[in-house]
């Protein structure tokens, strides 16, 4: 199990937040792991849109919520893959206040769902190699 917490301060605009994310991990047999993981990211928006006018320095921090389960496999010494599927959902988005206008609000939202495969060949004797 990990746990974490992360502050994020953007000196520009005064944008700052605290940041928890968490993890479950766990062995199955000698060559499975099963993950669960969740958490809170900020990301400061644009900086092309900070700047578009002087209300738009204060943007609060784009937000995103992650979810995210999947496994590993040992496929030998050096070789894993892994397969994942994940939940994102954003808040806070910067989008015009209005059709043509430039202020910006942050009320945007979204949401990406996806699955990924990822296979790794660490270098061991010759061969490396990632896929996903």
């Amino acid at each position: 199990m990990t746990a974490a917490l992360r502050w994020d301060g953007f000196d520009y605009g005064g944008q700052h937040g605290w940041s928890p994310r968490g993890g479950l991990t766990r062995a199955i047999g000698s060559r499975w792991t099963a993950r669960a993981t969740a958490g809170v990211f900020h990301q400061t928006p644009a900086y092309t849109m900070l700047t578009q006018t002087p209300a738009a320095r204060h943007l609060p921090f784009e937000r995103a919520l992650h979810y995210v389960i999947g496994a590993d496999y040992r496929l030998s010494r050096g070789a894993q893959a892994t397969v994942e599927a994940y939940v994102k959902q954003y808040r806070d988005l910067p989008v015009p206040a209005a059709r043509g206008s430039w202020e910006l609000s942050a009320v945007g939202r979204g949401e990406v769902r996806g699955f990924e495969v990822f296979v790794q060949q660490r270098l061991l004797d010759r061969w490396y190699g990632l896929a996903a």
